[in-house]
Parts: C-alpha cells; sequence; structure tokens
C-alpha cells in the first residue's frame, strides 16, 4: 500500500524538491518498517499534497459518516462534552447538507435526499430535548443562539428549494421567527441579544443577522433596514484594531472580551451572509493578527500573534498556539472570501494532521471521536461548492516551500530512530559491496 500512495502523490507533486523529500522519508520508513518506526508518518507527509476538489464525492462521504454517528446517539454525547454539543453537532449537518443541495440541479436526486437530510436536522433542533437547553424567558425565546442558529439553517432550507415549490407554512413560521428576532433587536439597547440570561457572544447574534439576511434574499426584502442599521452600530464594538469581541456583556457598559480566533472565524463566516464588504474587512485583519505555523504546517491561532493562552471548551485543543476550532471553522472562512492561496495549504494540513479514514462510503477524521468537529469540517468543505468571488483579500502568501520543515522533522525522526538498526544491517551485510 506504502508504494501506492506515494506514487499517487509523486503524480500530483509541484516540483522535483517536494518529490525528493516525500520519497526519502518513504525510503527511510520502508527500511525500518516493522521494526521502530511506522508507515503513518509517510502517509502524513503525502497528505500534505492533498488536492482539494469541489466535486461532491468526498463530502458526502463525510455527511454519511455524521448521519450515521447522529443515528447511534451521538447528539448526546457531544452534549455531555459541550453546552451546544447537540445542537451544532445537528446545525453542521443540516447546513452541509444545504449546501450540497444548492451545488447540484433542483431535479436530481441528491438534491431531493440532502433536503430531506437538513429537515431531518431541523425537525431534531425543534424538538424538545433540545430546546429545553435554552431560557424560553428571554428576549427572543429561547435565546440568541438558539433562535438564530435555527433560524439560519431553515433560511438556508428553503432557499435551497425552487421558489414554487416552497411550503406557504413553512415560510408563514420563518416570518414569525425571524420577526421576533427583529423585534428583540430593535428593543434592545445594545447590538448583543442573550443566549442565555446575562449572557451574550457576538457569533450568536451575527447567525441571528445571517438569518434574517437570507429571509431577505430567499423569500422577500424584510428586514433590509433593520441589517443595516443592526451593523452600523455593531462596528461601534469593534477594538482598536478594528476586529469584533468574542463575549459581550448585555448592558452598554460592560467591557467585552478580546477578540479570540474560534469566534473570529465563526462571525466572518456569517458576517458574508449580511455584508461581505465589512467581512472582508473584518478577515484582512484577522488573517494579519490571527495566522500561524507550527513546524511550517499553516493554522489559525486562537489568541493574537504575541498573546498566549489556554484551550476551553469553545476553542478545543491549543497546541502551540493554534487553536483546533478555529483552524476548521477557518478554512470555510477562507474558502468563503475566496482566499484560495491560505485556503489549499490549510486544507492540506487538516488532511495531514487529522488522519481520515474513508471505509466504504463513509470519511471521519481524528477516528471519528468528536461527531461534532467531524460536522464543523463538512460545513466548511461545503464551502468549495460556493462559487466564493474574490473580495478584495490582502493576505500574505504562503511560501511553496511550507511543507519542508515537515518533510526534514519526519526524516530526522525516521533517522534517529533507525540508528539502532545498524548493527543489525551491519550483521546481515546490508553495506557490503556485491562483487561480480
Amino acid at each position: 500500500m506504502l508504494h501506492i500512495v506515494c506514487a499517487e502523490v509523486h503524480s500530483s507533486l509541484e516540483g522535483t524538491i517536494y518529490a525528493t523529500n516525500v520519497f526519502s522519508v518513504a525510503f527511510c520508513v520502508q527500511c525500518l518498517r516493522g521494526h521502530y518506526y511506522d508507515s503513518d508518518s509517510v502517509v502524513v507527509n503525502c497528505r500534505l499534497y492533498y488536492t482539494p476538489h469541489p466535486a461532491t464525492p468526498d463530502l458526502l462521504r463525510q455527511i454519511r459518516h455524521i448521519r450515521s454517528e447522529l443515528d447511534n446517539g451521538a447528539g448526546k454525547k457531544m452534549q455531555e462534552l459541550f453546552p451546544e454539543g447537540t445542537m451544532f453537532t445537528y446545525l453542521m449537518y443540516g447546513l452541509s447538507c444545504t449546501e450540497m443541495a444548492k451545488a447540484v440541479p433542483d431535479t436530481a436526486t441528491l438534491h431531493n435526499q440532502m433536503i430531506s437530510e437538513a429537515r431531518r436536522a431541523l425537525k431534531a433542533i425543534e424538538s424538545p430535548e433540545i430546546k429545553m437547553i435554552f431560557p424560553a424567558d428571554i428576549s427572543p425565546p429561547y435565546g440568541a443562539f438558539y433562535t438564530g442558529w435555527s433560524s439560519f439553517l431553515w433560511g438556508s432550507i428553503l432557499e435551497a428549494i425552487p421558489i414554487a415549490e416552497r411550503p406557504p407554512q413553512e415560510i408563514a413560521r420563518l416570518t414569525a421567527a425571524c420577526d421576533r428576532i427583529a423585534e428583540a433587536v430593535q428593543s434592545s439597547s445594545t447590538p448583543w441579544l442573550q443566549s442565555y440570561k446575562g449572557l451574550a457572544w457576538p457569533a450568536d447574534n451575527i447567525a441571528a443577522m445571517a438569518a434574517l439576511c437570507v429571509y431577505n434574499r430567499a423569500i422577500l426584502p424584510r428586514y433590509n433596514q433593520l441589517a443595516g442599521e443592526w451593523l452600523c452600530a455593531m462596528q461601534r464594538h469593534c477594538d482598536s484594531t478594528g476586529l469584533l469581541p468574542h463575549s459581550a456583556g448585555v448592558s452598554p457598559e460592560a467591557m467585552p472580551a478580546a477578540p479570540r480566533g474560534c469566534s473570529q472565524s465563526l462571525m466572518i463566516r456569517l458576517l458574508m451572509e449580511v455584508n461581505p464588504t465589512f467581512a472582508t474587512e473584518q478577515y484582512n485583519v484577522f488573517r494579519k493578527r490571527f495566522t500561524g505555523s507550527v513546524c511550517g504546517l499553516p493554522g489559525i491561532r486562537e489568541y493574537p500573534v504575541g498573546t498566549d493562552g489556554t484551550g476551553d471548551v469553545d476553542s478545543g485543543p491549543v497546541i502551540f498556539g493554534i487553536g483546533s476550532s478555529a483552524t476548521i471553522v477557518g478554512l470555510g472562512t477562507a474558502l468563503s472570501v475566496g482566499d484560495t492561496e491560505f485556503a489549499e495549504p490549510l486544507e492540506q494540513m487538516i488532511e495531514a494532521v487529522g488522519m481520515p479514514i474513508t471505509t466504504g462510503e463513509q470519511k471521519r477524521y481524528a477516528g471519528g471521536i468528536l461527531p461534532v468537529a467531524d460536522a464543523f469540517l463538512a460545513w466548511s468543505k461545503a464551502a468549495h461548492l460556493r462559487q466564493a468571488n474574490q473580495h478584495n483579500v490582502s493576505s500574505d502568501n504562503i511560501s511553496s516551500w511550507w511543507r519542508v520543515p515537515m518533510h526534514g522533522f519526519s526524516l530526522a525522526i525516521a533517522t534517529l530512530l533507525g540508528l539502532p538498526l545498524l548493527p543489525t544491517l551491519r550483521r546481515h551485510n546490508w553495506f557490503r559491496r556485491k562483487r561480480p
């Protein structure tokens, strides 16, 4: 299998230097196989040359895996680990399905299947088991997180359905939900509606406004003026660098929290639905302040360059400053704004480090231990399916040599682990020149 994988990678390399690095590692591993070093290192290095493709089969395998996990109780398991684990898993699954549905013809069987799956996710989100997690006695009812995100999914489903086939009763229900969001925004003294009592996060509020903007685009331009006024009010809460806060107070006097990678990645992706120009401005600052690398591998930092911090339930693991949630969601953000120069190596890094496994018709990452992470990654990769335009993105170019440190590190490890084998190799006369 090793020589097959390496041969496939060799055909897609852009230069002989990459081929030399990959195959030098492969040679060492082949010599050491079965002793001290495993061929997984070669696979990791080879996956750094993964070619992202906007076609549907790979994403479909991810969607099938998430569906299987949800059928086996993944939602409840994720809720035990994260405050909104169940809802986020269904949300990202549903949004991935709607993106897939929009990318194929309306008459295709796959389109109908994806709409059906997205509706299934929405039905689960509307179940009492999920709604009871959120407070019903705040404005809007059940809070900005629940009402905003569920309405965003709902609007995305209707947007993916041909106009003539959109059920009037569903449009009426979505209109009522969006009206509740609009009323809450109009009566609030700040742009930040509560998700829980006394607690507010800008990302949840942007999801709520994105729901109104999807409604404007798909159903009727009912909330255009409100969206513009809300955006102006929100911009006044940016910090000195121009970025939005990670969390915010519900009173005008409350001090907002500093920007963080996990929320910035999510907010910018959602802001593309609200105002692409402002979203691009945010992205340009974010790109300069939050991108980093480990051993040459690109990623998105959880904290700005020059600031260190630890991981939490929002960020997931933070490894040498690189945030796992920020990087996974950031892939979709980069694709949405058209920053392919950064998105491609970022996706290649995820393919290498995430160690995906494809079995039959399913694909999972990191052994499938976190279905919510698989769901977020599927939503990020679904951004390939959109026709993203370049939105005046000003970003630093990624060096074409970014893989070399990882290759060098792998080769050094292989060499060090191979030193104990030298006596054995000598005994077997591996180093003696054969005489004719």
